[in-house]
């Protein structure tokens, strides 16, 4: 018995008529061409070509007329009038994302810039089976504030399809950049960068050969005083590059061979050009919270939704030798003077904002954190430490263990005003082994009201070392009526201050004998 197969409507049947019609019509014409091809063409082996072209374009035809398997064709685009919403979420990110409609990925095909940790408003969008929308990141490194630079994905992984469906409010999620690297070692970058900190008293230009190189953040060539400059280059000899100040071509030293793929190369430039960092453009190297949401973690290990109590309480109960902790605060805490001593134990706590700046205020007179030795405290992005208005002691106190500040972090609003001769208004350091590298962030605001001698406003150096990379230390006061003051830093016999980069700035003292508003130095000169 014949099975019949239903038509779902009237207007399928019409169409697949149309085209088998269509296909006989084709049939019709081939069997013509045949039938002179026979009769007319008397080679033999001339003809056998021919027929069997001919058999290869029928079954050809009819395999791709498709019969009643064919596919119907697909339904028509919605109508254009109908709008649907579309959202860009990107809270999970750790670096700025810029979307596009195409994969040319210029400025006019933007459709929005979404930042680190947020979400794009709601943007009207016609609706669509499928949309392709294609990303950029914009990657800032650790150890070199102000420097970032613009990573697309591989193909295939810089890209989301998206159903937007109409009348609808349709959330796609942004895929978190290290979901976009085939690998841990994987390069960012197959370009060279180079940051340039303008610390002398002349602006100058960057040259290759004869040719000026235009920076990438700058409106043209020059390079004014306090200004840095950031440069996309292609790999290669680095001899070619010299700086042009007073007329006259200042070389790069130190042992630069190349600048090699996917590095970034930071440079002081105080009259010399001296290499400061190199770093390879990595994930390892990101800025940004590694960690995505707020809470305690173990290296990249979530341990719970702790606040900054309760994460400093895991850690005395279960740290062991070499463990790194990061709390990331996802709302501003209180917190009386805690001391972090684990028995002799290394280990690292690092303290990150979520979402924004984070601020820690001290509740109560004393330190707010005490590093005590084998403790290395590291003041991240996004984190404010701020203390009170007459302390007894320095916002952070420095005793044999290691303190680290970096970009995004500031230490803030406090005021010492006890006759304690170890005091200053930021950060006290003292100890053999106590170690204190600013690569980034602010001490600004903070001020040392006391009667003893030797009082930094912003940081003092009992004994131990204090490098300065980069960063600020400005508008700190020391307000000693005795003779050295230092409103930003005070180093005194024993301690060894070494200024790489950064800014100091300061008040004007009442002291007139060996005072400072930026640096005062009691021991050897400033290295």
């Amino acid at each position: 018995m014949a099975r019949v197969r239903n038509l779902k409507t009237s207007k399928e049947f019409t169409q697949r008529s149309l085209r088998n019609k269509d296909h006989k019509e084709k049939f019709v014409l081939l069997k013509y061409y045949l039938r002179f091809i026979l009769i007319y063409m008397k080679d033999n082996i001339l003809r056998g070509i021919v027929i069997t072209l001919f058999l290869s374009l029928t079954v050809f035809t009819a395999c791709s007329s498709g019969g009643d398997n064919e596919k119907p064709n697909p339904s028509p685009n919605p109508n254009p009038s109908d709008k649907t919403m579309i959202i860009f979420d990107n809270t999970d990110g750790i670096c700025a994302v810029s979307v596009y409609k195409n994969s040319q990925r210029n400025e006019e095909d933007k459709i929005v810039e979404i930042p680190a940790g947020g979400k794009s408003e709601k943007i009207e969008w016609a609706p669509g089976p499928f949309e392709l929308f294609y990303f950029s990141y914009t990657v800032a490194l650790k150890g070199i504030s102000g420097f970032t630079f613009n990573y697309v994905p591989e193909i295939g992984k810089d890209r989301n399809e998206v159903r937007v469906d109409a009348n609808k409010t349709t959330t796609t999620k942004i895929p978190i950049l290290s979901n976009t690297v085939s690998s841990p070692d994987k390069l960012l970058s197959n370009r060279s960068y180079l940051s340039i900190q303008n610390n002398s008293s002349f602006s100058f230009e960057l040259h290759r050969g004869s040719g000026t190189v235009l920076p990438d953040n700058l409106p043209d060539s020059l390079v004014n005083v306090g200004e840095m400059a950031q440069y996309t280059i292609s790999p290669g000899t680095a001899s070619i590059y010299k700086l042009f100040a007073v007329w006259d071509y200042i070389m790069f030293s130190g042992f630069i061979g190349d600048f090699e793929t996917g590095c970034v190369y930071s440079f002081i430039f105080d009259g010399a050009v001296s290499l400061i960092t190199k770093i390879e453009l990595k994930l390892e190297n990101v800025a940004g919270i590694i960690q995505n949401s707020p809470g305690l973690y173990r290296g990249k290990t979530k341990i719970g939704e702790q606040n900054l109590a309760s994460s400093l309480t895991w850690i005395s109960a279960n740290a062991v030798n070499g463990d790194d902790f990061y709390i990331v605060l996802g709302e501003n805490e209180s917190s009386p003077p805690v001391s972090l001593n684990y028995s002799g134990r290394n280990v690292g706590i690092t303290l990150l904002g979520y979402g924004g700046e984070r601020k820690i205020t001290l509740n109560a007179n004393g330190s707010l954190f005490t590093a005590n030795s084998g403790v290395t405290l590291t003041i991240d992005e996004n984190i404010t430490l701020t203390g009170r208005s007459a302390n007894t002691d320095s916002l952070v106190y420095l005793n044999n263990g290691r303190l680290f500040v970096k970009a995004g972090a500031k230490i803030t609003g406090n005021t010492v005003s006890s006759s304690s001769s170890t005091s200053s208004g930021g950060v006290f350091v003292t100890g053999t082994n106590a170690n204190f590298t600013m690569n980034g962030g602010e001490i600004i605001g903070n001020k040392a009201a006391v009667s003893g001698n030797g009082r930094g406003g912003g940081v003092f150096v009992n004994s131990g070392n204090f490098t300065m990379n980069r960063g600020e230390i400005s508008g700190n006061t020391s307000s000693s009526p005795l003779s050295c003051g230092g409103g930003g830093v005070f180093v005194n016999t024993v301690g060894t201050f070494t200024m790489n980069g950064g800014v100091i700035l300061g008040k004007p003292l009442p002291v007139p004998a060996f005072a400072s508003a930026g640096v005062c130095m009691c021991s050897e000169p400033l290295r």
